[in-house]
């Protein structure tokens, strides 16, 4: 009778695990804690994004928001809001007041300037439309009370119970809220930026509204929000409109083209009854609602390629430091393969750690980043933004890319360097013959000094690890680089838009109106420049869909735009339109009606102005017979003084101020990520330098021994190895800013290119001796640790006997 086969004896290397954890905890402990950092950030970030996400996305839903909004010179009469009911739209009364608000020291915003004016715009309670999310307290209930937007109140140190004073009233607040159709805080639909700084909006009791009837200097805004009817959101039949055009197919299908148009309508229905319209914005285009949601969903995308590059880089310090354990274990594992055991056995084992430490860093960064930094990563939005209160939700999304994805990409890139590592004949490991074959070792001059000679066979046996020391040394110094070029960066764009204003002043009208019949200035209107602009839209470069474009209609002659030749049909470009699209001067540009899908082609002559300049420049005669108006027709000034218009008159204006706000605003809403990616870029340095660096010198650590007994001193041995060290490191920040500076510019430009602004790397020489001299000092700390390194290196370790 034939017995069972002998099991096959459990692998002797297993009680080597323990001892070979214990020999480099330090090596393996930074390891954990870079991959620890790496996966708990960005769980707490893709948690705190998806969180967000799921709120943001239901907005419409859960809070009824409004499909658009037209505004009026004055209140609707009755026939006039059956006009609009008649052409579908349902109608809720939204009229705001904008009131001054008086901000003292102890409630100023950081970075707010103290001489600017703050603008708190009042509602009444929402029925049925754009519905209140309360944070915290309660709504107002007496006429003195006020529901202060969160945002505004949290940036200005704000909470329930502060009495503040709007238009000379006194308020107290009684709760913090969010208007769902000011989740950005836009003070106008096309404002630069979102501005918490000196905008705020809020809620009060319909008796609260009384207390203003009669303020000076407090306009009301007559506006109405507005819903499509069932039937022209179903698009079950076909409408038309007041001139006889179709408005919709009634194919089951309302596009964006056709909810403009029966929005056009209605609002030229309204006209026709004897209102002025003012404005009519879409929802799509109302920068208060979409804002905030496209920046988070941009942020995800930068976020999860960040922590797919950080991943790549540990996985290749983790294939360098393994690759070096079995360089120092050859003997013992030439003699395993020498006995019988094969390879497969040996990679797993040696994947043994690796996969052990990089599970533990993931899932206890998974854990670390859903209990401890999700809210502090929420909270970064909603300092930014006035977003609804969300609760925390699994996301699969953040732990496929921070748990699952880190260890597949950890445990195969590691893989992949062991089989290659493996691939020696059990004589090799013996003898210890760790290039391939065929490889044939540099031959270095014998004139030159020993040192010199030794520093360059450290660097060729090593190069490798001196290798991927570069490259962790070029990621840090990208993402500190990053950290620090924020605020450059925002100064350069405030200051280039700044010099590229066409003037101190530029208005753009809803209505056309002389200003010299407007106020008791006529010499301000003698002097004001009559302009025509518009919006359309033109395809950005990468494939990332379209912008808007600004188009500025000035006459030849124009006295705000010396130098400016737009005669005989020419189209000048501003030099960031170049940045934004694949267009060239000579090129044809391509500029679509977002509504009507009309196209308008141009050659471009020439351009204009600074990189944030995204203009288009044309004769104003031209663009008003594109437009279909007359050759003099206007919609807004240019001038270098401020124009008495009528405030219904004027859509929007465009000061050096404004550009200076939202500055301030960009810069204390970014800041707290900016200094996250410093810190993180400072961390994933000093790592990496440690670990690599550290692999380098245990690799020398027999060398370093026999030098040793050679007599030669602590110090001449550290002036060779850590030196070494020391000059690479020297030299690849030098060489790394080079690559930074022009991998960044182009990250930048990928991250900003959804943004119609354009903003470009600043970097002054001295950002870049910041960078370097935090580095330099970063391993300063590295290097000293070598030092005590090396001293503990005993001559003995010579003497040892390889197998």
């Amino acid at each position: 009778m034939t017995g069972s086969p002998a099991a096959r004896p459990r692998s002797p290397l297993r009680h080597r695990l323990p001892r070979q954890l214990r020999a480099n905890a330090g090596r393996w402990a930074a390891i954990l804690v870079l991959l620890l950092a790496v996966s708990a950030t960005g769980t707490g970030y893709l948690s705190a994004a998806a969180s967000i996400t799921k709120t943001t996305h239901t907005l419409r839903a859960d809070y009824a928001v409004e499909d658009g909004r037209i505004t009026t010179a004055a209140e609707l009469t009755d026939e006039q809001s059956r006009v609009l009911s008649d052409a579908g739209l349902e109608m809720h009364d939204n009229r705001s007041r904008d009131t001054p608000l008086v901000i003292d020291a102890a409630h100023l915003a950081d970075g707010e300037d103290p001489d600017a004016t703050v603008t708190l715009r009042l509602h009444t309670p929402r029925d049925g439309f754009d519905l209140e999310a309360l944070h915290e307290g309660a709504m107002p209930a007496a006429d003195d009370e006020l529901a202060l937007d969160t945002t505004f109140a949290r940036a200005h140190r704000l909470g329930v119970g502060d009495t503040v004073t709007a238009a000379g009233t006194s308020w107290t607040i009684s709760g913090l809220v969010t208007l769902p159709d000011y989740t950005a805080l836009f003070k106008t639909n096309s404002g630069i930026v979102m501005n918490t700084l000196t905008f705020g909006v809020g809620t009060v009791t319909p008796e609260g509204w009384k207390r203003l009837d009669g303020v000076g200097g407090v306009p009301t805004a007559f506006t109405g929000s507005f819903f499509l009817d069932d039937a022209l959101s179903a698009d079950t039949t076909a409408h038309v409109g007041l001139d006889g055009s179709a408005l919709t197919d009634g194919d089951g299908t309302l596009t964006a083209g056709e909810r403009h148009d029966v929005e056009t309508d209605a609002a030229a229905r309204l006209v026709a009854a004897g209102a002025r319209v003012t404005s009519l914005i879409d929802a799509d285009d109302n920068m208060g609602i979409t804002y905030g949601i496209d920046d988070v969903d941009h942020d995800s995308v930068f976020i999860t390629w960040l922590l797919i590059v950080l991943v790549v880089v540990v996985a290749f310090i983790v294939t360098v430091i393994s690759s070096a354990t079995i360089e120092s274990e050859s003997s013992v594992i030439g003699t395993l393969l020498a006995s019988g055991w094969r390879r497969g056995e040996l990679l797993r084992h040696y994947l043994a750690l690796p996969a052990l430490v990089g599970a533990t860093a993931c899932l206890a960064g998974n854990i670390l980043g859903r209990t401890v930094l999700t809210a502090p990563m929420r909270s970064i939005y909603y300092d930014m933004y006035s977003l609804p209160p969300c609760t925390a939700s699994f996301s699969v999304r953040a732990l496929l890319l921070t748990t699952v994805l880190p260890l597949v990409l950890l445990i195969g890139i590691t893989a992949l360097g062991l089989v290659r590592a493996l691939r020696r004949t059990p004589l090799q490991f013996l003898r210890h013959e760790h290039r391939r074959r065929g490889h044939r070792a540099v031959h270095l001059p014998a004139r030159l000094p020993f040192r010199t000679r030794f520093r360059l066979r450290l660097l060729l046996q090593a190069r490798a690890a001196f290798a991927t020391l570069f490259a962790g040394i070029v990621l840090s110094s990208f993402l500190l680089m990053a950290g620090l070029s924020f605020l450059p960066i925002v100064d350069n764009y405030t200051e280039d838009t700044i010099a590229d204003l066409p003037a101190a002043y530029t208005y753009a009208l809803s209505a056309p109106v002389d200003p010299a019949d407007a106020g008791p200035d006529p010499g301000a209107g003698a002097s004001a420049e009559r302009i025509t602009t518009t919006v359309l839209r033109v395809e950005r470069r990468w494939d990332a869909g379209p912008m808007d474009v600004q188009l500025l209609g000035v006459d030849p002659d124009s006295p705000h735009l010396g130098g400016l030749d737009v005669a005989d049909g020419r189209v000048v470009v501003g030099a960031g339109l170049l940045d934004k699209t694949d267009v060239r001067v000579g090129d044809e540009l391509t500029l679509t009606d977002r509504y009507t899908g009309t196209q308008y082609r141009f050659t471009v002559a020439g351009t204009r102005g600074n990189s944030t300049d995204v203009r288009v420049y044309l004769s104003r005669a031209e663009l008003n017979g594109m437009l279909g108006e007359a050759p003099d027709a206007f919609n807004g000034y240019l001038s270098d003084s401020a124009l008495e218009l009528p405030s219904e008159a004027v859509a929007s204006v465009m000061t050096e101020q404004d550009v200076r706000t939202a500055a301030d605003q960009v810069s204390a809403s970014a800041s707290t990520i900016m200094r996250m990616a410093a810190v993180l870029a400072i961390l994933v340095f000093v790592i990496v330098v440690h670990l690599l660096t550290k692999t380098v010198i245990d690799r020398g650590a027999r060398t370093i021994s026999l030098l040793k007994v050679l007599g030669y001193r602590d110090d001449e041995v550290s002036a060779v190895y850590v030196r070494t060290v020391t000059l690479t490191v020297m030299a690849s920040l030098l060489v790394s800013p080079v690559l930074v500076v022009r991998f960044l510019a182009w990250g930048i430009a990928r991250v900003f290119i959804g943004y119609d602004a354009n903003f470009v790397l600043a970097v002054p020489p001295v950002m870049v001796a910041e960078e370097i001299a935090i580095a330099l000092g970063a391993y300063l700390l590295v290097a000293a640790l070598h030092l005590l390194h090396v001293r503990r290196i005993p001559p003995g370790e010579a003497l040892r006997v390889q197998e």
